[in-house]
């Protein structure tokens, strides 16, 4: 009789740690803040991107029971109803539909020495 192999399935419950602790991070749920209205959000994407200042920005996107945790970057541009972002850790691009942003917050730049 020959063995069965069942090739990654026998893997499929096999985590490193460091599996567990990425895991762990993208689980965690930043705070609720409240729903700001057009013109304050406005006004603060104005600020980052005349200043070029970091700003952290809450979608009004829930998944699970709970909304995603904030985006942070520096406002590089707009474009009729949507936000260009430079993402300060990966250094990409994203871009944020002006409907879904429910919080926008100024946040003072990081050093490279913090």
């Amino acid at each position: 009789m020959l063995y069965n192999d069942r090739k990654m399935l026998k893997w499929q419950g096999f985590f490193l740690s460091e599996h567990n602790e990425a895991l762990a991070l993208s689980n965690e749920k930043g705070p609720v803040e409240e729903q700001q209205s057009l013109d304050v959000i406005s006004k603060r994407l104005e600020a980052s991107w005349f200043n070029k200042t970091p700003v952290n920005i809450q979608q009004n996107i829930m998944i699970n029971g709970s909304y995603q945790s904030a985006m942070s970057g520096i406002v590089m541009g707009y474009h009729s109803t949507v936000v260009y972002l430079l993402d300060e850790e990966t250094n990409g691009y994203c871009s944020v539909p002006l409907a879904e942003i429910r919080h926008v917050t100024l946040t003072t730049e990081k050093k490279w020495y913090e």
